[in-house]
C-alpha cells in the first residue's frame, strides 16, 4: 500500500510540475518580447534581461525536477 501512496503521490507531482512549465512559458515568452523591444528602442536592458534569465532558470529548474520524479515513477511502475 505504501508503494502505491508514493506512486500517486510522485504523479500529483508530476500534474504540480507540468502546471508550473505552463505558468511559467508565457511570461517567459512576454519577457523577451519586452527585452527585444527595449534593445530596439535603444534602453537599458540590464533588468529586463536579469528577470528573463530568472524565469528561464526557474524552467530549467522545473524540468530537472521532472525528470527526477519521472525517473522515480517510471522505476516503481
Amino acid at each position: 500500500m505504501e508503494e502505491k501512496d508514493k506512486f500517486a503521490r510522485l504523479s500529483e507531482l508530476l500534474d504540480i510540475l507540468d502546471q508550473n512549465f505552463f505558468r511559467i512559458g508565457d511570461p517567459a515568452v512576454e519577457q523577451r518580447a519586452r527585452v527585444n523591444r527595449l534593445q530596439s528602442d535603444g534602453n537599458d536592458t540590464v533588468l529586463a534581461r536579469r528577470h528573463l534569465a530568472n524565469l528561464e532558470d526557474l524552467y530549467e529548474l522545473f524540468l530537472l525536477t521532472r525528470r527526477i520524479v519521472s525517473n522515480d515513477t517510471e522505476r516503481r511502475a
